[in-house]
């Protein structure tokens, strides 16, 4: 039996995936959330003298809007095995049903790899909510300024990519959650200005079309 854990993260989380591993007692464990650094050896040291399983962690990845479809077959699925024969295991499972794979290190290499890719995407966001502060308050042109940073993309083809992003308000279970988990692991000023730009936006009416 294979098992796929993919539920929200919380303090209960480690407490109720033993429990599900104790239940059904699977050959493969698939943790496919977002969860907090060191959670999947967590989980391994509660289960591994008692059920004969291996444990991986590999998180999900891309948006909905996008399809988790076409998510699942475009994006590599990065694998951190709690033991080199978890992680063949798993990539073996993976890659029988068409999907790329990556065997990381270990879980912490995948569970940070998540928390620092989303919380990359949402500090892009915050800039162009800042972007959009100083463009009203000096009354710049806000098209303007962003054509200008997407010639430079275009016209360096992709040299010095820079994203244009809404700079809307981020809502949603993914990319604050996500920014909150890893400054709680390792606090930063970075993701700090993040957390502080979203909650400004959340006040500013004119802005809170989603960012997505």
């Amino acid at each position: 039996m294979v098992m796929h854990i993919c539920y929200p993260y919380s303090d209960r989380f480690v407490e109720d995936t033993v429990a599900y591993i104790e239940r059904f007692q699977p050959a493969l464990v698939l943790i496919e959330s977002t969860v907090k650094p060191g959670t999947t050896d967590a989980i391994w040291e509660r289960v591994k003298t008692s059920v004969r399983t291996h444990i991986v962690h590999s998180p999900e990845r891309g948006r909905k809007a996008d399809g988790w479809k076409w998510c699942l077959f475009t994006y590599t699925k990065f694998i951190g095995g709690v033991t080199p024969q978890a992680a063949v295991t798993a990539s073996c499972y993976y890659s029988g049903l068409g999907f790329k794979t990556h065997v990381c290190r270990g879980p912490k290499e995948t569970e940070f790899a998540k928390l620092i890719d989303v919380t990359y995407y949402g500090l892009g966001i915050a800039w162009f909510q800042e972007l959009q502060r100083i463009c009203e308050k000096h009354r710049v042109s806000l098209l303007d300024i962003e054509k200008f940073i997407h010639t430079t993309t275009i016209e360096s083809g992709g040299k010095h990519a820079k994203p244009i992003y809404t700079g809307g308000f981020i809502g949603g279970h993914c990319v604050i959650p996500a920014a909150k988990m890893l400054n709680g692991v390792y606090p930063s000023k970075f993701i700090e200005a993040l957390l502080d730009s979203n909650e400004r936006r959340e006040k500013e009416a004119d802005y809170l079309v989603e960012a997505r």
